[in-house]
């Protein structure tokens, strides 16, 4: 019965968590959104969002609520010293599987968490990170319902990163046109200069001629 009120209510949060990802400039702001909304509207207290380089998980966006100062530490600790990709931790696991987990007995020191959910981030079919979210401050295990949900944002998530990162490529491309446009322009303009130099000098002898 409990399931059965809760479930809609994590639907319509799942839902607002995802409208504020819409108007995401770049990837590092989409994924600063992502972890604050994970806090704001989806009952966590901790959210970080970890990319995956090589064998190795960067934070590049770590939101814990009510305390940005512990947040960016442990953001400057994981950059400096990365989690790598092993057999023994959950998110090879993940790798295999595209499924969100729930990890019930976590031993993390830097975070000191007890338990969290964690979910693969998918765009394009591509596994390029994971997002990690836990209830830290409300000092209570995260729940199977807390997975399901952070999996269904994190599904919406990286449909938003591929969007994101598409934007960016077009965008890039539209600069390059810019740029090449620009050339083209200073080329030509640099030519006709050059053309009525010629033209200039060449109009006595022509004269002379005739």
């Amino acid at each position: 019965m409990t399931d059965q009120l809760i479930a809609p209510r994590s639907t319509a949060d799942v839902r607002q968590a995802l409208s504020k990802l819409r108007t995401a400039a770049s990837l590092q702001d989409l994924y600063d959104r992502a972890t604050k909304a994970v806090c704001d509207y989806l009952r966590f207290d901790r959210a970080v969002v970890f990319r995956l380089e090589g064998f190795e998980m960067l934070p590049y966006s770590v939101h814990f609520a009510g305390d940005p100062v512990w947040a960016e530490e442990f953001r400057e600790i994981g950059m400096k010293t990365p989690m790598r990709i092993d057999f023994d931790i959950v998110e090879t696991e993940m790798i295999s599987t595209r499924a969100p987990m729930l990890v019930p007995e976590a031993q993390v020191v830097a975070s000191r968490t007890r338990s969290y959910a964690a979910s693969p981030l998918v765009p394009e079919n591509q596994i390029i990170g994971f997002l990690h979210a836990d209830c830290y401050f409300q000092d209570r295990d995260v729940t199977e319902a807390d997975r399901d949900v952070l999996g269904a944002f994190a599904e919406g998530l990286g449909y938003a990163i591929q969007r994101t990162a598409l934007l960016a490529r077009v965008e890039q491309q539209r600069s390059r046109i810019i740029r090449l446009r620009s050339v083209i322009d200073e080329t030509f303009a640099a030519m006709s200069g050059l053309v009525g130099s010629l033209e200039s000098d060449t109009a006595p002898v022509r004269r002379q001629h005739d």
